[in-house]
């Protein structure tokens, strides 16, 4: 999976990801606390075969998303 990369956090404060099945089922959330910069979050799950979207919002309320596909 290759995801767009964003821009660091401008500020510190938990980062919510979310991800979605198509139909629009929640199949995994967790909440992450960010220092401001550069910072890994740790991605620890395992998904069925099947098209998804990611939603990643940060501190500062920006939101990014993305569709993927599980092959």
């Amino acid at each position: 999976m290759e995801l767009q990369t964003v821009d660091q956090p401008t500020s510190s404060g938990p980062v919510h990801l979310d991800i979605f099945s198509v139909e629009g089922k929640k199949v995994y959330h967790d909440k992450y606390h960010v220092k401001k910069g550069a910072n890994e979050i740790p991605l620890f799950f395992t998904l069925q075969k099947g098209n998804y979207i990611m939603s990643l919002k940060l501190p500062d309320s920006t939101t990014y998303s993305e569709i993927f596909t599980v092959e």
